[in-house]
């Protein structure tokens, strides 16, 4: 994810998004139920994990 994010010079919530996006897709293609909780984390694990590492960073220095 980090690497994703150096390499394309993207921000870290927009490719945790598309990650989970991809994931819950291939996930309902095989069969699995989708659930609104699976959407509600899918949309917000990543400008949570974000503002974690901007927050980790901040403490580092």
């Amino acid at each position: 994810m980090t690497g994703i994010s150096k390499n394309y010079n993207k921000p870290i919530s927009l490719v945790r998004f598309c990650i989970e996006v991809f994931v819950i897709l291939f996930g309902w293609l095989l069969g699995s139920t989708l659930g609104i909780g699976t959407i509600v984390f899918a949309v917000f694990i990543g400008p949570f994990i974000s503002l974690s590492l901007k927050s980790v960073a901040h403490l580092k220095k």
